[in-house]
């Protein structure tokens, strides 16, 4: 719609940003949640996902606990100096790894491998409420 020439703003699509090296669940992943609308940038390793996470702002930050260079919570760790304003949410195939990932500062939730597609859609959603009212309650400080 446009109102003297000037196109009405569509609002911004969340984005999030998944990291784990099974290409075969990063697909699963971005299907799932691209259908529920979500930009999704993906990574199989720490190195590409801290190189995504310095060039775009993430509202959630997906990353599954075992992988060959570094957990799940170690790159979170790597990640929040560069993505304070995202909700970090831990990916397990290992439930007994769920309690320990649950210690991780700024950790928002450990989801278990596999998912049930509404709980991660429902999560995500949670997320992204989260970083708008951070965002909100920076802007009116």
């Amino acid at each position: 719609m446009s109102f003297f020439g000037l196109r009405a703003s569509t609002p911004q699509q969340a984005r999030v940003l998944y990291v784990d090296d099974d290409p075969a669940v990063l697909r699963a992943f971005a299907r799932t949640v691209t259908s529920a609308g979500w930009k999704v940038d993906l990574a199989v390793n720490a190195e590409t996902a801290l190189k995504l996470a310095r060039k775009n702002s993430y509202a959630v930050v997906v990353a599954d606990h075992h992988m060959p260079d570094m957990t799940g919570e170690q790159l979170i760790a790597q990640l929040r100096p560069l993505q304070p304003q995202a909700s970090y949410v831990v990916v397990t195939g290992h439930s007994d790894l769920a309690v320990a990932a649950c210690k991780t500062p700024g950790l928002f939730v450990v989801i278990s491998k596999p998912w049930d597609s509404e709980t991660l859609l429902n999560i995500l959603t949670a997320c992204k409420r989260r970083r708008s009212h951070i965002s909100s309650a920076r802007r009116s400080a």
